[in-house]
């Protein structure tokens, strides 16, 4: 449980740092291996979990921006993070109530 909510928040942080990043960018929204790059010394110094864990962090942040701004007509914003879920060596784990 501790791991998904850590994810959670460090999906929370990957998407206001990509959010800036597409802001500077002209409403662009940066790669998930752009946004890996810029948010990798703060994964590292918060978390104590390998740093394989933060490529499933960045591909669903860009996926949250990509599917908000699609929805939203062009519009960005960023979008609120509600579930508890992460997909690791291609399997889902999620808590439903």
């Amino acid at each position: 449980m501790k791991y998904l909510t850590d994810m959670q928040n460090a999906i929370r942080y990957a998407i206001e740092v990509a959010y800036e990043m597409a802001i500077r960018d002209h409403n662009r929204i940066p790669s998930p291996i752009a946004l890996r790059k810029a948010i990798k010394p703060w994964f590292v110094s918060n978390y104590d979990y390998a740093i394989h864990h933060l490529n499933p962090v960045c591909v669903s942040a860009v996926a949250m921006l990509r599917s908000y701004k699609k929805n939203h007509h062009g519009e960005l914003r960023i979008p609120v993070v509600k579930k508890l879920e992460m997909r690791i060596d291609g399997k889902l784990f999620k808590v439903t109530k």
